[in-house]
C-alpha cells in the first residue's frame, strides 16, 4: 500500500513496549509475551505519515516467512512500494501494516490483517502449519525505529509460491544455507531471521 495522508496504521505506544519487555534485534517467542505485547487495549491508529516520523509509537507489522523443508521463499522489493527505504533489498517476509479495515470482519484485527496481507501479496500451496516464530525491533535504522515485527513461520507442503503484488520481484524458494551466504543482500529484518532460523 502506498504512503498516503489518508492511511491509518495500527501502533502501540513505546511505553507499552517497554512495560511488556523492551528488546533490540530478534527475540524468540516465549511465555505470554505475544499476548501481552498484542493486547488490543494498547492498540491505536495514527495517520501513517505521523507514525513514520514518531518513534514514541511502534507500528505493528505481521511478517510471515514461507518455508518448505529447508527452503525459504524470498523476493526483491521493487520501486514504487510504500517503503522507499527498503527498495531493491531482498526480503523473506510477507506482510505489512494493520489498517482499520482489518477490524471490519469482527475477527481479531491482527489475524485479519496478517491474512489480508498474505492474500494480497502471494499465492501459495497447501499450508501444513503456522506458528509464531519471534519478534524484531531494530532501531539502528530510521525505518526500524518506528516498526515492530511479529514473525510467523508458515510451513508449506511443497515449495510453491507466486507473487501477486507487482511491486515485488523475482520470488522463489532457495535453501537456507544458500540464503545465509547471501545475507547482506537482504533487509535487516530478514538478516535477523536468517541468523535465528536454526
Amino acid at each position: 500500500m502506498s504512503l498516503t495522508s489518508e492511511e491509518m496504521v495500527l501502533v502501540i505506544p513505546l511505553e507499552h513496549f517497554v512495560n511488556v519487555g523492551y528488546f533490540e534485534g530478534f527475540r524468540r517467542t516465549q511465555g505470554d509475551y505475544a499476548t501481552r505485547l498484542l493486547d488490543p487495549a494498547a492498540f491505536r491508529f495514527l495517520p501513517r505519515p505521523q507514525a513514520e516520523r514518531d518513534p514514541a509509537f511502534k507500528q505493528i507489522i505481521p511478517y510471515c516467512v514461507l518455508a518448505s523443508g529447508d527452503a525459504l521463499f524470498h523476493y526483491q522489493r521493487g520501486a514504487g512500494g510504500g517503503e522507499k527505504r527498503l527498495e531493491s533489498l531482498h526480503s523473506l517476509g510477507i506482510g505489512g501494516h494493520i489498517n482499520p479495515i482489518d477490524s471490519a470482519s469482527g475477527r481479531d484485527i491482527y489475524q485479519a490483517a496478517m491474512q489480508r496481507e498474505l492474500t494480497e501479496e502471494v499465492e501459495y500451496g497447501n499450508e501444513l502449519s503456522r506458528r509464531l516464530f519471534g519478534f524484531i525491533y531494530d532501531p539502528s535504522l530510521a525505518v526500524g525505529q518506528v516498526h515492530l515485527g511479529v514473525v510467523h513461520r508458515i510451513e508449506l507442503e511443497a515449495p510453491y509460491a507466486k507473487l501477486k503484488e507487482t511491486k515485488l520481484q523475482g520470488g522463489g524458494f532457495e535453501s537456507f544455507e544458500k540464503l545465509l551466504l547471501r545475507k547482506k543482500e537482504f533487509e535487516t529484518w530478514s538478516q535477523l531471521i536468517l541468523e535465528a532460523w536454526n
